[in-house]
């Protein structure tokens, strides 16, 4: 098989965790007449109930349902196989930091009104709000990437939040934001309410690059976080003011 620019797709390896095992086994000892079917035609798309539970089909297929509902996977999120994410528990860890580092720094907080000129920011002749000016983004985003609003929909300009899902297939990220805002969602149940958004990776500005010494130099027009910018020469969109708010996945 080739990729996208022919060169060969390294093959994909699979190994299941311990936790996995253990639901499978739970769930084939739960019901071992339907894992039963599923041997003796393990390449059918479709298998019928009445021929493998009998009469008592739909009785057995709500018991079914039921069981699959309340196991511990029932919640979780679904995504492609091709995503890359940060657990839970790390999402939790990293909404709770950014909401206790907003309330530290709330009455610190200057506020400052900058005029930038709509050229800095949309493209000549646009009609969409998603037009903007072009980013040099450096390189895809990564887990953990702190970023500023730039044009996503239904996310407050400036906003800032963390990267914690990566769709390299689509380009887009899920962003947990800093601040509740009112486009926001729980990604499938993985952050609080109003605080989760999926973006396009080219809508949004890393600024974690400039706030961490050592690392990679950040994208033309990006400052340190926390710091008021004016539009470049360049007329490349820039960090947004101290004090806003932020966007989440997705």
């Amino acid at each position: 098989e080739e990729g996208e620019t022919g060169g060969a797709v390294a093959p994909i390896e699979w190994e299941y965790s311990a936790a996995a095992v253990r639901l499978v086994a739970a769930y084939r000892k739960k019901f071992p007449v339907l894992f039963q079917a599923v041997t003796r035609n393990p390449h059918e798309k479709e298998h019928d109930a009445y021929r493998t539970f009998g009469n008592r089909c739909n009785t057995t297929l709500r018991t079914v349902r039921d069981y699959l509902d309340q196991v511990e996977t029932a919640n979780l999120p679904r995504i492609p196989t091709s995503t890359d994410a940060l657990s839970l528990r790390a999402v939790g860890v990293v909404e709770r930091a950014a909401t206790d580092r907003a309330a530290v720094t709330a009455e610190q907080t200057v506020e400052k009104t900058l005029i930038v000129p709509a050229h800095c920011l949309y493209r000549e002749g646009s009609t969409a709000p998603t037009e903007v000016a072009g980013v040099a983004l450096s390189s895809p985003p990564v887990l953990g990437d702190r970023v500023a609003n730039l044009c996503a929909e239904g996310v407050p300009f400036g906003a800032r939040g963390t990267v914690i899902s990566v769709y390299g297939r689509t380009g887009c990220v899920e962003v947990v934001a800093d601040e509740e805002f009112v486009g926001g969602s729980t990604l499938q149940g993985s952050c609080s309410n109003y605080r989760g958004r999926l973006c396009s990776w080219a809508h949004l500005l890393r600024i974690s690059a400039a706030d961490t010494k050592g690392e990679a130099p950040a994208p033309a027009g990006a400052r340190k976080e926390g710091a008021a910018t004016a539009p470049s020469s360049s007329h490349q969109p820039v960090a947004a003011p101290q004090g806003s708010s932020k966007s989440n996945g997705p």
